[in-house]
Order: C-alpha cells, then structure tokens, then sequence
C-alpha cells in the first residue's frame, strides 16, 4: 500500500487526504491499513481541514476515523527546529 508519490504508507503516518469529489484537503493521522484492496484501503483520524489552495488550517474536534484511499493521500513531515 502506498500514497500518491510511491511512498509506502504506514502506522502513525502523517497525511493529506485531498478527496477528488470535494474542495477540502484534510491533514490527519493514519491509524490503519487494510491489505488486498485498492480504495478504501486505509483508516486515519482528522485533525485539520482546508479548502484546497489556500494556506489557512482550521482545526477538527470530536473526530472519529474515517476510511480512505491511500492513493489520493500525501505524506508530510513536520518541519524540524533548527540547530544552534
């Protein structure tokens, strides 16, 4: 199982999720994968959405898991402090 760019997808995995069907782009944890299938082949739980384009993250409470396509997902990494 793998994200759009080739990376393999793992356990605690931060991404983005940009549904094809929607304006939203949603950051959030990965928390499962699902073997043998091409859609719906991952769960995460949301933490954050924005509308697709813009720089503005607005947070997500109360959010339970939500099952996705891996392929349709970008990993990131947090951007590290700087060394003195």
């Amino acid at each position: 199982m793998h994200y759009a760019d080739g990376t393999p997808a793992k356990h605690g995995d931060l991404v983005i999720h940009a549904d094809v069907n929607s304006a939203m782009e949603t950051a959030g944890v990965v928390t499962g994968l699902t073997a043998g299938s091409d859609t719906c082949n991952g769960q995460f739980t949301p933490v954050a959405h924005r509308q697709k384009g813009t720089e503005v993250w607005f947070p997500l409470t109360g959010q339970q898991g939500w099952y996705i396509t891996l392929k349709s997902c970008h990993k990131f990494t947090l951007p590290q402090p700087a060394q003195v």
